[in-house]
């Protein structure tokens, strides 16, 4: 993991910096046999979160959330992690339960109740580059290559102002497994 570092409402928790900065755009009368999408459902909400402009788009019922997208919330302190969870957890799914672990002392990664998957993170004294950073898991046959992954995105021109800020590797326990 490369980090350590549908609908507005999933974001009520940040209301006091989420707002409304767009169009909300709804769908037509083609394309439900494709989309599943009625005409006049939303398709478009634009919004900003911590002054990071969000689309959230509804693509339809064969499209599913999964946890390899997520988004880590900095917080300044433990108290503020566990406000954020606590609204969060409301109808939501624990990943990883909130608790200490080596890369923080409060932590915790939940799927909310509409399915986008949120990792909360007291950061201490580590400063943070921005409140909400867009995090991505490699498993399976990419497993170990988010590093690899990331210098390539970074090498397109339209991403030219990303910037890695720190990596945290994998490292091997006394048992001789990855961590």
């Amino acid at each position: 993991m490369m980090a350590m570092w549908k609908k507005p409402q999933c974001f009520i928790w940040l209301r006091s910096t989420t707002r409304r900065v767009g169009s909300i755009t709804r769908a037509g009368n083609v394309g439900y046999d494709i989309t599943g999408i009625r005409a006049g459902e939303v398709v478009t909400v634009e919004l900003e979160i911590e002054g990071h402009k969000f689309i959230g788009i509804n693509g339809g019922p064969q499209f599913k959330f999964n946890p390899s997208i997520s988004f880590l919330v900095a917080c300044e302190t433990k108290n503020e992690v566990d406000q954020i969870w606590d609204k969060l957890a409301a109808g939501g799914k624990p990943l990883m339960d909130i608790g200490k672990y080596p890369h923080s002392e409060r932590y915790g990664w939940i799927q909310d109740k509409y399915g986008v998957s949120w990792q909360i993170i007291a950061m201490g004294d580590v400063p943070a580059p921005q409140k909400v950073i867009p995090t991505l898991m490699f498993v399976g046959p990419q497993l170990g290559k988010a590093e690899t992954a990331v210098n390539f995105y970074t090498e397109f021109s339209i991403m030219r102002k990303s910037a890695t800020f720190f990596v945290t590797r994998r490292v091997k326990n006394p048992t001789g497994k990855e961590r």
